[in-house]
């Protein structure tokens, strides 16, 4: 019997998880989200967060996946190139370089490019602090309900 239960409460969680996400999107915060649902703001904000988490890895998933069709992908052009080029044909030569440098840019092997910013005459930038929110200040419905960042 344990089991039906659990399998009933999985999924009325996928389904509140669901219309929580659905809300959330449309604008309400966690506290309308909770009363419509009939749970509490932290749980609301808990299935929110959990949906977005999921959607995330199934984003990076299916980017993987994606990856890995265009590495194949750019294996078989290099492969109609290769012989040709290591023969010294300039062109095959060209294509096989381009085909390398777009199968570094898929795999992010470049090395990162370094920027240097500097103040006026070249010398130390000066960085100030300057907080969008200031003691009292009246930022909202909802932002009393999400949990401490701690």
């Amino acid at each position: 019997m344990g089991g039906k239960r659990s399998a009933k409460k999985d999924i009325n969680k996928q389904v509140n998880a669901e219309q929580a996400l659905q809300l959330r999107h449309a604008g309400a915060s966690y506290r309308a989200i909770a009363n419509q649902l009939g749970i509490s703001a932290p749980y609301a904000y808990r299935l929110v967060s959990d949906a977005l988490a999921e959607l995330a890895a199934q984003t990076m998933d299916k980017a993987s996946e994606l990856r890995q069709l265009e590495s194949e992908r750019l294996d078989r052009l290099f492969l109609a190139v290769y012989q040709d080029a290591v023969k010294g044909d300039l062109k095959a030569m060209d294509r096989a370089l381009k085909i390398i440098q777009q199968r570094a840019k898929l795999f992010g092997l470049e090395a990162p490019q370094q920027h240097q910013i500097s103040g006026a005459g070249g010398g130390a930038l000066k960085i100030e602090w300057v907080s969008p929110v200031q003691p009292g200040d009246d930022i909202g419905e909802g932002a009393d309900e999400l949990p401490d960042a701690t």
